[in-house]
């Protein structure tokens, strides 16, 4: 799921909120850098949660800066809307980060017969980018 609020907006309160005013200031500076270098269209808003997170990524704006890539090659680095981008920008953080490709991801498990999903504290279920 991804927020829809104004992170650039978000972002001006958090940085004098007085709890982790460092931290969003330079969220906040990253924000403008994005803008100014036309990262994003000028007809996009920067949309994410309360927090600044953004897209389907969920990156931060220095996040953005350090890890988003161009994965579909048609300019601006979409991580809201375009899967090329977004999962070319998930590979290039994890490459970044240390990812080591001969360990596995997760493991396998079986449900028993019956088990109750909602004990999973699934409440919500989110939407696919084709939604």
């Amino acid at each position: 799921m991804q927020g829809q609020e104004d992170v650039l907006f978000a972002l001006v309160t958090l940085s004098f909120d007085g709890r982790r005013e460092l931290f969003f200031s330079k969220q906040l500076m990253a924000a403008l850098k994005i803008m100014d270098k036309g990262y994003v269209s000028k007809n996009q808003r920067l949309k994410g949660s309360w927090a600044g997170a953004m897209g389907q990524t969920q990156f931060m704006l220095t996040s953005y800066l350090q890890y988003a890539i161009n994965g579909s090659g048609k300019g601006q680095i979409d991580i809201w809307h375009n899967k090329a981008d977004v999962f070319a920008s998930i590979a290039n953080y994890l490459r970044y980060e240390g990812w080591q490709t001969y360990l596995p991801w997760g493991t396998q498990v079986k449900l028993p017969i019956g088990f109750d999903i909602g004990f999973a504290g699934i409440k919500k279920k989110g939407k696919s980018v084709e939604q």
